[in-house]
């Protein structure tokens, strides 16, 4: 007889999952929209860990793998419940412009759709879309 035959199952039947997306998988999905709106030539990457003892931290990456960049857009913070969480905008070099705390994920997107149409976002997607297409053409 088997050990785990013999041994029930302990766990809890629910594990409380609440019904709002979590910070994480609404980065991950804009990452994904972005690579579709730009077939792939930039695309969002999301890193996520554990910041310290219940609390997390995501990085949005903006990747053009053509052009063999990665840069950082937003990073966002987080408790285990997933809100409220802070959300920091970027620069190029990983300074703080902008920092807002969101309390669920509806305000979560307004946020993080404001942050993403910053000029500096905007102007580097674009500049990456034209250098991607540059590499077409030799």
């Amino acid at each position: 007889m088997s050990a785990t035959a013999t041994i029930p199952d302990l766990w809890p039947t629910e594990f409380n999952v609440g019904p709002e997306p979590t910070p994480s998988t609404i980065l991950r999905q804009q990452g994904y929209i972005l690579g579709e709106r730009t077939r792939d030539v930039v695309f969002g990457e999301v890193e996520s860990r554990q910041e310290s003892p219940g609390r997390f931290i995501h990085t949005l990456w903006l990747s053009a793998p053509y052009l063999k960049l990665r840069q950082y857009a937003l990073i966002v913070r987080h408790g285990l419940e997933g809100y409220p969480a802070d959300v920091t905008l970027l620069d190029a070099g990983g300074q703080h412009l902008r920092k807002e705390t969101a309390v669920n994920a509806e305000q979560f997107m307004t946020v993080v759709r404001e942050m993403l149409a910053a000029p500096h976002i905007v102007q580097l997607i674009g500049s990456l879309i034209a250098q991607a297409r540059d590499l077409d053409d030799e």
